[in-house]
């Protein structure tokens, strides 16, 4: 049994006869030197690495599509990222608008509701003067009844009575008082 330098059995291993092309033979020695092995360890280590030399135009083709598939991706996806952005800050927008219309009725509301409690309370005086004059008429009716129960018949169109004319008058005046909320003490 023989051994070679790389302990393989030479008698189990399969021989073949090789011609080479011009100058093949030359860069197979310098590469065997360079490597400090065999010609025939040089070349079964590129028959060996063969296979991955012709797969390597396949798997740079394959990344070479991939890469452009990624970049398609990211670019898609660097886009609805801009456009999230955007809708992003119109929202902002559109939130600091909506804060500031709000703002603005809520004033408008405030001024509103004052002005209703204005109106409420000069209401609340108008029927208490309302609810005096009633009083007043009702009082001025009776004083006519009395007076017209007291007193001969007058004529239609006889004068009123300065005495009946002075207490209507001030019973007006103060109405009047009350109304303008100057009603003396």
């Amino acid at each position: 049994m023989e051994w070679n330098k790389m302990g393989v059995n030479r008698s189990k291993t399969d021989q073949y006869q090789l011609r080479l092309p011009p100058g093949l033979r030359e860069e197979i020695r310098e590469a065997a030197e360079l490597h400090a092995r065999s010609m025939n360890a040089e070349i079964v280590e590129r028959l060996e690495k063969y296979p991955l030399l012709v797969r390597l135009p396949m798997d740079i083709s394959f990344l070479k599509n991939e890469n452009e598939r990624l970049a398609g991706e990211l670019d898609a996806t660097t886009e609805m990222l801009r456009d999230a952005q955007e809708r992003a800050a119109t929202f902002h927008r559109l939130n600091d608008q909506l804060a500031e219309k709000m703002e603005a009725i809520a004033l408008q509301i405030q001024q509103r509701d004052e002005e209703i409690s204005k109106l409420k309370s000069q209401l609340a005086a108008t029927e208490g003067a309302r609810d005096e004059l009633r009083a007043g008429n009702f009082a001025l009716q009776e004083l006519i009844k009395k007076q017209q129960h007291d007193a001969p018949p007058i004529a239609s169109d006889a004068p009123l009575t300065s005495e009946l004319f002075d207490k209507l008058f001030s019973h007006l005046v103060r109405l009047e008082q009350k109304i303008d909320g100057k009603q003396e003490t």
